[in-house]
């Protein structure tokens, strides 16, 4: 788990696609560690990959996601 990339996200995460194209490329077992929410405008925003999401924020938190999402693996 520690060789894999790590990025902790403390607050909102918003994946504004316009292109079709995915701008969040996740590589092998990336690890998101997400305190906000997380928005997806765009289906192709996000490629997951074989990445884990972690919600861990203190209060509520919500995916919002119009376009629809993929996660390989998600935690809350």
């Amino acid at each position: 788990m520690f060789n894999s990339p790590l990025y902790n996200i403390a607050n909102d995460l918003n994946i504004v696609n316009t292109t079709g194209t995915p701008i969040l490329n996740s590589q092998s077992n990336t690890i998101y560690m997400l305190g906000g929410n997380w928005f997806n405008y765009n289906l192709t925003g996000f490629d997951e990959l074989n990445s884990n999401v972690y919600f861990m924020g203190s209060n509520v938190q919500t995916i919002n996601t119009p376009g629809g999402e993929r996660f390989f693996r998600l935690t809350f």
